[in-house]
Parts: C-alpha cells; structure tokens; sequence
C-alpha cells in the first residue's frame, strides 16, 4: 500500500449490526428520534462534497492503521454500519445486564451477580479512581449537623483556584461531581444562545453526547485515536498559520479539513465542541497550545468549547485553566474524585466566564455540595505534599500495570494509551482474559463498541497487586 492515502466512500441508508473497534476516525450524528442515518466511510482523503442529509457519519481511517491492525480495521468498517458506541443493541434482560456492565466502570454489584462471587471480594481495577484515597481524617461533627457556611464554599473555592491554577476569582463553581455539570451545561448554554449541533470528540466518557441529545440537540461523535487526536483538532482551525501541523499531516496520507470539503462543511455546522482531556479511556493528551488556539478560533466565531479535564490532575501541564480569563467561550470541568480517589463525596467544578459560572450556580441552588464533602475538599486541595507524592506513585504502578498485562499476554497486547490512573489495551484475546480475571473476583473495563479493548485501572496496595499478578500469570500459563 503506498504512504498516501487510499480513497474509499460507502455509502448505506438505515442501520445494521456489528462493532468498532481502535484504529479509525470517524463522525457519527445523532439525534433523539431522528431518521435512519446515512453513512459516508471515507479511507484516508476524500475530496468529494458531502451529501446534504440530516444525519451523517463520516469515517476517516489513518492509513498506517491498515498495516500494524489490518484485521481490526476491518471490523471496525463492518460495525459502523451499526450502532452507536453510546448506544449498543438492546434485546432482553440479559442484554439489560450487558449494557449496564459495559456501560461504564465500577458496576461490580453486577458482577457480583454474574459471576456468583460475594461483593466484597472483588478488586475493582474498572475505573480510573485512584486506589489509595486522600485520608480524610477525624471530621468536625459540626459539618454534620449545620447547613454548608458561605464560608465553607469561599474556602473550597479559594482552595480550588490555587489547585488548579486560575488566576483571578470569580470563574469557578462548586457541585456535587462533573456529572451534575456535563447534565446542566445544555440547558444553561441553549439559554445563551441558539444551539443546533454539538460534536464530541471521542471514542469518549459516554455521558456528554446523551446530555445534549435529552436537551433536544444533534450530537456528532467524531471518532480519532490517542495518536492522531491533536492533529485533528489542529486542523479543525483551518487556519493558513497552521503550515507545520499541515505539513506534517499531509505528510502522512491524511487531508485537512481545508481540503475536505466533507469535513470541513460538518465543522462549520456545529455550535458546541466537547473535548475530554486527558480523553477517556484511551488517555489521549492534546497540548495546551492546540487547545488554547482552538479555543480562540471557536470564541471568534461565536462557538463554545467544553473541555473536560475530569484526569488533568496527573498531568496539570496541559490544562486551561489559567487562560480562562481569555476564553470567554470556554469551559473545563474538573474532577475532585479520580485524583483524590474519593469519587463517592460527590464534588466537582465548573470553570469559566463569571456569567455563566454564575448561571450554573443558580441551578445548582444553595447547599448543593454538603458541609462534609467542602470540608475535605478544602483540605485535599490544598495538601502540595499528598499531590506530589500521589503522582509519583501512580506513575510507578502505571508503568508495573503495563509490564504485567504485557508479559501475561505474551507481547500480544498492545497498549493504546492512558493516564497514571487507567491504562487501555488491545488485543484479540483480551476478552478471554476479562473472563478469566472476573472468574478469579478482579473487574476490568471491557466496552461493548470495542470488544477487543480492555482498560485496567490501578491496583493500589500491594496485596491487591500481588492478586493481580497471580491472576495475570495463571493467564499466561493457560494461553
């Protein structure tokens, strides 16, 4: 196969059955009730316009990919013409219980049931929460007993803007986990200005499409890998400064947005842009610089970015929240939970432009984060020595998480990216080992879209890694 792209279109009507997996990009729309989507698979660069119809998915595969995942790419064309990534076929109770277990991390009360194994024996290594939690230490029993203080939220937030380095007051708001936001956003946003189309970019955490999709908008996922992720996104400026990224990319087979007629018109049609950084699950990290640009191209054309930094936390180099004095049309959620490994308090933030931070702070209404919660956020964030040495030990146990899933595999795994709180692999076999270690009391991720992925959460204590080691182990003697 030569280096340039391959041409490749096909075009379907209705809907079919199958899976995605690792190795393309593409754009898939949605929207509640919309008409059968029309599905457009472009292989490498296409130059011809797109179709003028209501909903559309547009493929685009990075043509290395055919060479190291030939097989994989395959059943990756063969799933698009199926179901959503956010949506996997339903059909019965056992199909119910499938979805659940797949849909997101953490549901080992369904594996429990599953597998016949009592739930507090399981190792929990679905989520990308960090194992070994902040110590919350003796609470004050008046957290307790009295509502939240304005002073409580004042010092959190005071807390959080030093956290997470935002330069000026006033541009942040507190609420019970990033959840409640990704769910607010829409309709704080549609208030502010007419929104038709929202594009995520992902295979990504599966909440923020559904969120504008009960608010009544079209949502286009637009599907990349880790790899080529920042790239696209780069692109998406179509800014003729952009000569190096351009080059580079073209370089490569890939054509921008500027030269894709396709693309470039499905661009200009959104309103709203979601980017998850680092993304989940693949880890992906676009730069600072890229998003900043890209920020400020949407701002000037009258768009938004929301930016979800819910795992930033392991890499704080690559975040915006310094700059949001200067993004007016931006704005990054923060998660408290996965870093701090107390995902259970409930506690998030929202940072942006002061209107609308204030405008979230309404819906949310008083009292929405409890005394308790602000209380150990306050001490959490603030703790530089827990932080520092949190990160240092993560790092170390990603690094032991990749060594042993690939020993025990036999090289077979491939490591598709991750942050120092989650790793995702994939490999053919690797829904055997799923088997094997939840038949053995340990849950991983799996995902439905993407049966040959897994994603591995940390061990944490070192009786729990020498679990998982022994369970990896028995794998590797079986295979």
């Amino acid at each position: 196969m030569r280096k340039s792209c391959i041409a490749a279109a096909l075009v379907t009507t209705g809907t079919g059955t199958g899976t995605g997996t690792d190795t393309a990009t593409h754009i898939t729309s949605k929207h509640q009730g919309a008409e059968p989507r029309r599905t457009i698979w472009l292989i490498g660069g296409w130059r011809k316009p797109c179709p003028r119809i209501s909903s559309v998915q547009i493929c685009l595969i990075y043509p290395a990919f055919f060479t190291i995942f030939p097989r994989a790419t395959c059943q990756f064309c063969q799933g698009a013409l199926g179901n959503s990534p956010h949506q996997p076929p339903k059909d019965g109770a056992a199909d119910k219980m499938n979805d659940d277990l797949f849909h997101h991390g953490g549901a080992i009360d369904l594996a429990a049931k599953r597998y016949g194994i009592a739930l507090d024996q399981w190792l929990d290594l679905s989520t990308g929460i960090n194992p070994l939690p902040y110590d919350i230490g003796d609470i004050p029993v008046e957290y307790w007993q009295r509502l939240p203080l304005a002073r409580d939220l004042e010092q959190v937030l005071g807390a959080a803007e030093q956290y997470y380095g935002i330069p000026v007051s006033g541009h942040i708001v507190c609420a019970p986990g990033t959840q409640a936001l990704i769910q607010l956003l829409p309709f704080v946003l549609a208030a502010k200005m007419p929104i038709k189309k929202v594009a995520v970019f992902g295979p990504t955490y599966g909440e923020h499409a559904p969120a504008w999709q009960r608010a009544g908008m079209f949502t286009t996922e637009i599907q990349t890998t880790a790899q080529i992720r920042q790239h696209v996104i780069a692109h998406l400026q179509m800014m003729p400064t952009n000569a190096d990224a351009k080059a580079s990319l073209e370089a490569s087979g890939w054509q921008s947005p500027h030269d894709n007629p396709a693309l470039a018109s499905a661009i200009d049609d959104h309103d709203v842009f979601v980017i998850v950084n680092p993304n989940n699950p693949d880890g992906g990290v676009t730069d600072a610089k890229t998003l900043y640009d890209f920020a400020n191209h949407l701002q000037d054309r009258g768009k938004y970015l929301i930016l979800d930094e819910a795992f930033a936390d392991t890499c704080p180099e690559n975040t915006l929240c310094g700059h949001i004095a200067e993004l007016e049309n931006t704005v990054i959620l923060r998660s408290f939970g996965k870093f701090f490994g107390l995902a259970g308090m409930r506690v998030g933030f929202a940072v942006g432009a002061p209107a609308l931070i204030a405008d979230l702070a309404d819906r949310l209404g008083p009292w929405s984060v409890p005394g308790p919660a602000l209380h150990i956020a306050t001490q959490a964030l603030a703790d530089k020595n827990w932080q520092q040495k949190t990160r240092e030990n993560l790092h170390h146990q990603a690094n032991w998480l990749d060594e042993q899933v690939l020993r025990a595999t036999g090289t077979g795994a491939k490591l598709l990216g991750g942050t120092d709180l989650l790793r995702l692999y994939a490999w053919p076999g690797l829904p055997a080992l799923q088997q094997h270690l939840a038949q053995r009391g340990i849950w991983v991720r799996g995902f439905a879209h993407a049966p040959t992925w897994l994603r591995f959460g940390l061990p944490g204590t070192q009786a729990n890694m020498d679990r998982l080691a022994t369970a990896l182990a028995d794998f590797q003697m079986l295979g």
